[in-house]
């Protein structure tokens, strides 16, 4: 993505979730069909190689969603995602962005993801001397995350998710709840229009 620092677009980041967003549980029954395909028959398979195979399965009405909202909101800024979902712990920050989901235009956009949840423990000093947090939510890690990078002055910000794990108290301006079980078009609209007035 270019040096975001010092890009001439200010900066808006989509903090993403996955299940519930992206994709439904049950759309992605033929995944171990896909992850044979993809990997030939073995005994084991890593939880990187289940989520490439899965990610086959996301939503394609949801994936077009998303890619509708980075292109309005690319109108005016440079967008980010950092993914926030649990399927951010089957890969590391490179895996991700070149293997898990190649296969989306959204993949692109990838630039970081929050920290794992066992950081609740191996970050959990640092986060509390350094900022005040705990780490016990998705929302703590998404304020670390902001916290950690000042660099990237990050000029906006929408978060996607169906779970509301303390994101509507803590986030209530930049929190899209996803509750219909998929992205779609009025999530779209909401997500677009928080963005906007926020910079108002």
């Amino acid at each position: 993505m270019g040096c975001l620092s010092c890009a001439a677009q200010p900066l808006a980041v989509i903090f993403l979730d996955i299940d519930g967003v992206l994709v439904r549980g049950w759309e992605t029954d033929g995944k171990w069909l896909k992850l044979v395909e993809i990997f030939g028959e073995k005994k084991y398979y890593t939880s990187l190689e289940w989520s490439i195979a899965t990610a086959y399965f996301l939503n394609p009405g949801a994936a077009q969603c998303l890619d509708l909202l980075i292109a309005n909101i690319e109108k005016t800024h440079q967008v980010a995602i950092v993914l926030s979902s649990a399927w951010r712990e089957n890969g590391t920050l490179e895996e991700i962005q070149n293997q898990m989901f190649t296969m989306w235009p959204f993949s692109l956009k990838i630039l970081d993801k929050t920290v794992h949840n066992d950081a609740r423990y191996t970050h959990a000093q640092e986060a509390k001397e350094k900022h005040g947090i705990v780490l016990r939510s998705r929302a703590d890690q998404i304020d670390y995350w902001l916290r950690e990078h000042p660099n990237l002055s990050v000029d906006a910000f929408v978060i996607l998710d169906d779970w509301d794990d303390d994101l509507s108290s803590r986030f209530p301006d930049h929190f899209v709840h996803v509750k219909d079980g998929i992205l779609s078009p009025s999530d779209v609209s909401s997500a677009l229009s928080k963005i906007f007035l926020s910079l108002k």
